[in-house]
C-alpha cells in the first residue's frame, strides 16, 4: 500500500487504516515541531551535495514540512534539510510503474553521477521483501550504525518484513495500516439489531460467525459487502504459510494457501447470494465520505470493529539505495523520521500517521473518541490490532505482493460467474509462471 492510504475494492468490510489520508473523523491537533530537530549541520564533506529521494507521491515531503524545523521548501519546489538540498524524484505508481523505475535504476546507480544518484527509497508492503532480499538496498547497520535495538519500541513484524535472508535490517517503517472495519451504524442495527461496536464485533468475529451474517443481511436486503477484493486482506493475513513452501530451493513450488482458495470460493458464493452492492453494511469509503447525504447529517452513524482475523492493510518503509553518497545523509534522516521520539510524536499527532512506535501510539490513543464512530476509541483498537499482528515471518515471501494482485485479478472471471475456478487457476499458475520463470508452477 502507497503512503497515501488507499482503500482496496472489496467485499468483507472497509479496511480503514491510520494514514496521513484519514477521514475527517481522525481529529488531530496540530503538532508543533520538536525543538530538539530545529537545526540540521550541513552536509560532511565526503557526502555528496544532493540528497535524492525516490517516491510516489508528495505526502513525505509534506510530512516533513510539519516535523523537520530545518527542512525549507521555495516557491519553485526548490527543498533542503539545513545545508543540504533535497531532490524530490516522484515516480507514479500506476500499474507497475514504480516498481519498474526501481528496477532499471538501482542496479546502475552506483555508476551515476554522484548527485544524479538515489539515496533513499520508498518501498511499499507489497514490494518490500523483493528489495530488501536484494543487493539493491544496504543493510541500516554497519557504517550507518542503525542496530536493530534501536527499534526495541516498534511492532516486531515491521522489523522482520524489512530484513534480508540473514537478518540484517534493510528499511525502516515509516507508518504501518493495522486493518479495520467500519461499518454504518443504521444498516448494523436492521442486519443485526443493534449498531453497537460489540454486537457487529460478534457477528464477524470468526469465518463461521461471518457466514451467518451475510445470511441475516441476504434476508433483510442489505449488502453486506461492496466488492470481493475489499475482503481480500482479511483472508491473506490469515494464511500460515506465503506462495512457495520453500524459497531457499533451486525451484521453489508454487503453492496457492488454502485460506486463499477459500477467499475466491466465498466470494463467488457472496455475488451469487447477493451479499454484494452498493448501500452495504460495511462502507468501501471512509465515514466522512460516506456520510455525505447518505445518514441524514448523523456524526455518529460508523462504528469500527476489528473482524475476523488480525490484518495488515499496509505501510511504508524508507530504504537506502545501494551505490548513494550519502550514507550519513541517509541514516541521519532516516533516525529523524523512525527514531526520534519528538519526531514520531509530531508526526503521529500533526500529519497523523500511525508510526512505528508503540508507546506514541498508546499515547496518541489515551482519551481519544472518534465523533464519526460515535464515541469510539478507534485509536486504541487500531494500536491493538498492531500489537496482536506479532511475528509475520511464517507467512512471508518475496512473491506475496506480487502473486497476491495476479491471484484476485485471475479470480475475477470466477467470481463473477464467467467461469470456473480449475481454469481460472489454470489462468493464474501460467502467467506466474511465466512471470517467475524459477518457480515450478
Amino acid at each position: 500500500m502507497r503512503y497515501a492510504v488507499r482503500l482496496l475494492a472489496g467485499a468483507l468490510a472497509l479496511i480503514v487504516t491510520a494514514g496521513p489520508a484519514r477521514a475527517a473523523d481522525e481529529e488531530s491537533s496540530a503538532a508543533s515541531a520538536p525543538a530538539s530537530l530545529s537545526s540540521a549541520e550541513a552536509p560532511s564533506p565526503e557526502e555528496g551535495g544532493v540528497l535524492n529521494i525516490v517516491t510516489w507521491d508528495s505526502a513525505l515531503a509534506e510530512t516533513m514540512k510539519i516535523c523537520i524545523p530545518s527542512y525549507r521548501e521555495d516557491e519553485e519546489g526548490n527543498a533542503s534539510i539545513g545545508g543540504l538540498p533535497i531532490r524530490w524524484t516522484v515516480i507514479s505508481d500506476e500499474g507497475s510503474g514504480y516498481e519498474d523505475w526501481l528496477d532499471a535504476t538501482l542496479p546502475q546507480n552506483g555508476t551515476l553521477a554522484a548527485d544524479d544518484r538515489a539515496d533513499l527509497v520508498l518501498l511499499d508492503a507489497d514490494s518490500l521483501r523483493k528489495y530488501c532480499r536484494s543487493d539493491l538496498t544496504e543493510p541500516l547497520d554497519g557504517e550507518r550504525g542503525i542496530v536493530p535495538d534501536a527499534f526495541e519500541d516498534s511492532y516486531a513484524f515491521a522489523a522482520e518484513a524489512a530484513e534480508d535472508e540473514t537478518g540484517r535490517l534493510k528499511a525502516a517503517a515509516l507508518e504501518l495500516e493495522p486493518g479495520a472495519l467500519i461499518y454504518r451504524r443504521d444498516l448494523a442495527k436492521r442486519v443485526l439489531g443493534s449498531g453497537e461496536p460489540e454486537t457487529v464485533q460478534e457477528a464477524v468475529k470468526d469465518f463461521a460467525a461471518l457466514k451467518k451474517t451475510v445470511e441475516k443481511a441476504v434476508a433483510a436486503g442489505v449488502p453486506l459487502f461492496q466488492t470481493a477484493e475489499q475482503s481480500f486482506p482479511v483472508f491473506s493475513s490469515a494464511r500460515e504459510s506465503g506462495w512457495v513452501k520453500d524459497e531457499t530451493a533451486e525451484r521453489p513450488a508454487l503453492e496457492i494457501p488454502d485460506t486463499l482458495k477459500e477467499w475466491a470460493e466465498t466470494a463467488a458464493l457472496w455475488r451469487k447470494a447477493g451479499a454484494l452492492g452498493e448501500s452495504a453494511l460495511f462502507q468501501t469509503e471512509g465515514p466522512d465520505a460516506a456520510a455525505g447525504g447518505r445518514t441524514d447529517g448523523n456524526e455518529a452513524a460508523f462504528g469500527m470493529v476489528k473482524g475476523p482475523s488480525v490484518w495488515l492493510k499496509g505501510g511504508v518503509w524508507i530504504a537506502c539505495a545501494a551505490g548513494t553518497d550519502n550514507p550519513e545523509a541517509d541514516a541521519e534522516l532516516i533516525r529523524t523520521l523512525t527514531l526520534d521520539p519528538d519526531t514520531l510524536m509530531a508526526r503521529a499527532s500533526g500529519s497523523g500517521d500511525f508510526v512505528n512506535a508503540r508507546g506514541v501510539m498508546e499515547t496518541m490513543a489515551e482519551g481519544y473518541r472518534s465523533t464519526l464512530c460515535g464515541g469510539q476509541n478507534t485509536r486504541k483498537l487500531l494500536t491493538a490490532q498492531a500489537d496482536a499482528l506479532g511475528s509475520r515471518k511464517s507467512a512471508a515471501t518475496v512473491y506475496d505482493g506480487m502473486l497476491d494482485a495476479l491471484f484476485q485479478e485471475e479470480m475475477a472471471p470466477f467470481i463473477g460467474g464467467t467461469a470456473d475456478y480449475a481454469a481460472c487457476e489454470r489462468s493464474f499458475r501460467k502467467r506466474a509462471g511465466a512471470q517467475f520463470p524459477e518457480l515450478q508452477s
